[in-house]
This record gives structure tokens, sequence and C-alpha cells, in this order.
């Protein structure tokens, strides 16, 4: 299960590097950047 949340946040990284060149794309930027903090503080317990 682990495993599927790290591919999950390798996904979102990757997303949000792309979408942090467009301005346009910056509420997916924080609204991937919640989701990454929410799930490093779920792994990290």
């Amino acid at each position: 299960m682990i495993e599927d949340y790290k591919e999950y946040i390798i996904d979102l990284e990757n997303k949000t590097d792309k979408t942090k060149k467009d301005e346009q794309n910056l509420l997916e930027v924080k609204e991937n950047l919640k989701k990454l903090i929410g799930l490093k503080r779920i792994l990290e317990k």
C-alpha cells in the first residue's frame, strides 16, 4: 500500500514541476502541493 502512495507522490511531483511553469495552473499546483504534504505526513507516521 505504501508503494502505491510513493507512485502517486512521484506522479504528483512530476505534474507539479510541469505546471509550475504555467501560471494559469497555479491553483492546480497549490492543490497538488497540499496533497503531497498531506501524503508525506501520512507516510512518515
